[in-house]
């Protein structure tokens, strides 16, 4: 189903799963398991990053821990390696794919900004430095290839040896955002804030599996999605003043529900064109 250029992580990962029933389900525990000192640690010490973030924001090198270390379980330094390489491997990235993953989130945000202030509401200019923009960049890459390592790395490949990408994007998507909803808590975000923001997450992981399964099971194209996906919101449009996570998500999913329509739900791959009706 998938291109034969499938890095071989994906192959070790098929194999593991064949041979000894290697389980998603045991890497989702144990991010949470190492998730829960930090959040315990968060709240009892109220301590902040920087960028105002919560301590348990820490918990984004979780997921390439727990893949880290079962991957080091089954396979060793062969497969600890390869995990490490491919997270940051740009091979099979196209121009096309790069372009995408890195301009879909500014033009989802840009187009917030208009209907916000379509809207009536008063939206500020956009007010930020480069060199911000860029040190931001930095540390959301490196946050990101913490996450991507391990939701796209370790276990998308596999859910999907034995669902669909639609699937796969939906039990990803859920898992995430229930991951983070103690930092937002933590983050004193309302309740409204946290639901919206946790239902972005289920469409931009259909849209992370898209991107993904298009450039041979890339994990870097999932990073730099991720990043730009922080870095967009976090900016927008002074240092994420004004961002809407209601607004973010409708935009979301109408961009994930016309990728799942165009590019069929079982492998997200397979590029169809639009029938016109009869």
């Amino acid at each position: 189903l998938m291109s034969s250029k499938s890095p071989e992580l994906c192959d070790i990962l098929m194999k593991q799963s064949a041979r000894d029933g290697q389980s998603p389900w045991i890497f989702f525990a144990l991010v949470f398991a190492l998730s829960v000192p930090l959040w315990i640690i968060g709240a009892v010490t109220g301590l902040l990053l920087p960028l105002g973030l919560p301590f348990g924001a820490l918990m984004s090198f979780n997921p390439l821990i727990a893949a880290a270390l079962l991957v080091y379980r089954h396979d060793g330094k062969i497969g600890l390696t390869t995990l490490l390489r491919q997270s940051v491997d740009p091979r099979y990235i196209t121009a096309k794919w790069l372009a995408i993953a890195i301009f879909l989130m500014p033009i989802v945000m840009g187009l917030e900004y208009e209907f916000l202030r379509m809207s009536g509401e008063l939206v500020p200019r956009p007010d930020f430095s480069v060199s911000s923009a860029v040190l931001l960049f930095g540390v959301f890459i490196i946050a990101a290839i913490g996450e991507e390592a391990g939701w796209q790395g370790y276990a998308a490949p596999l859910l999907q040896s034995k669902h669909s990408a639609l699937v796969t994007s939906f039990i990803l998507g859920l898992v995430w955002a229930i991951w983070h909803i103690v930092p937002f808590l933590q983050a004193g975000r309302p309740p409204s804030w946290i639901w919206w923001q946790c239902l972005t997450m289920l469409p931009a992981r259909i849209i992370i599996v898209w991107l993904s399964n298009n450039t041979g099971r890339c994990i870097l194209i999932a990073v730099l999605f991720h990043t730009m996906m922080n870095l967009s919101e976090f900016l927008f449009p002074n240092y994420g003043s004004h961002y809407d996570p209601l607004v973010t998500f409708v935009l979301l999913a109408f961009v994930a529900t016309l990728v799942t329509l165009l590019w069929q739900p079982k492998t997200l791959t397979r590029f169809q064109y639009p029938r016109c009706p009869r």
